[in-house]
């Protein structure tokens, strides 16, 4: 009679096996643990997700102890389970699920949360485009925090987001009226902030280098050097045969590389003139040596002037010494015949 009132059990699926009547959920394995405490109750809420939603086969607190553990592989996580398993295996007994836990929360749980948490909502600021990431990591911190206080909230909220998008949310007039308001309206705010960058720097020719490509090519318009070797328009192929047969990458020829180039000048020569700065502080060194020139020419025949002017006054000299003389020769001449 209890045999025959027995019912059978159904087959138990393997782990990710598909049936036809049950659909199948994919669970993200959970990441290895190596005694941050900072992301303890993350891994936590992870092995418990897992092991809920594949229950069969973590069907008795062993199993769970060692799937955990297994977990756990680096940092100081690894020397607290090499600890924890000396003792176990002395005593061939892994014990309740529920001291494991226990143990492993006491050890690793992270000391003053709260402070933490407050610690962060009050220094940590948005990176530009990453709202999202900031807003998940702020619900994180918010619930670990203990505030209750929504304005308070708020406040950490405001001076954490962009500027740009604060401004935006303050120009509508009427502000949120709780946390998850914010949340929406500040994303849906830097959504219309991206979608208007975009279309500027199409305007522009201009991609975003965040939010996709569109083919525009931002080096049209630069000017390439005259001056500059052809190594650019060669191909690998191309140059590659140039360094074998020895050749010029500046003039094409053989027997020189373009370091000892003797066309180089000529080519400079024969190229036009670009209208850049070195140009035009050429054209002004120019201006200035042949203004230097001049100046120098002017100075030399004003000075050639003043010597012929010197030359004449020494040569004046003599001839107004000899007509003084003369004078007092005539003047004596009539006193004696006077007397």
């Amino acid at each position: 009679m209890a045999s025959a009132s027995k019912q059978p059990q159904a087959p138990v699926p393997a782990i990710g096996t598909p049936t036809a009547n049950i659909p199948i959920v994919q669970i993200k394995f959970p990441d290895t643990f190596n005694g941050d405490r900072t992301v303890f109750k993350s891994f936590m809420q992870d092995c418990y997700v897992y092991m809920v939603h594949y229950q069969t086969a973590f069907d008795n607190d062993d199993k769970k102890i060692v799937f955990m553990l297994s977990l756990i592989t680096g940092g100081t996580a690894r020397a607290w389970k090499e600890n924890w398993l000396e003792k176990k295996i002395t005593t061939k007994n892994l014990g309740t699920f529920d001291e494991f836990k226990e143990a492993l929360t006491k050890t690793f749980t992270q000391i003053d949360e709260g402070g933490h948490a407050r610690a962060w909502l009050k220094s940590t600021r948005q990176k530009k485009g990453r709202l999202n990431e900031y807003i998940n990591d702020f619900q994180i911190q918010a619930g670990r925090s203990g505030i209750d206080s929504e304005k308070a909230l708020e406040e950490y909220f405001m001076e954490g987001i962009q500027p740009d998008i604060l401004k935006d949310v303050f120009r509508l007039g009427t502000l949120p009226e709780d946390m998850q308001e914010w949340y929406t309206q500040t994303s849906r705010i830097e959504l219309q902030q991206i979608r208007l960058q975009e279309i500027e720097n199409r305007r522009k020719g201009t991609t975003s280098s965040n939010h996709g490509h569109y083919g525009y090519n931002n080096n049209s318009g630069r000017t390439r050097d005259p001056n500059a070797m052809d190594v650019d328009r060669l191909s690998t192929e191309d140059v590659e045969r140039y360094k074998k047969e020895n050749r010029c990458f500046n003039c094409h020829e053989t027997g020189h590389i373009s370091r000892f180039c003797r066309n180089k000048n000529k080519r400079r020569a024969e190229s036009k003139p670009q209208d850049n700065w070195r140009n035009r502080n050429d054209n002004k060194f120019q201006d200035n040596k042949k203004n230097r020139f001049k100046n120098n020419t002017i100075r030399k025949i004003l000075a050639a002037i003043d010597e012929e002017e010197e030359e004449d006054n020494e040569e004046q000299k003599p001839k107004d010494n000899r007509k003084e003389d003369k004078k007092v020769e005539e003047k004596e001449g009539k006193e004696q015949d006077f007397q």
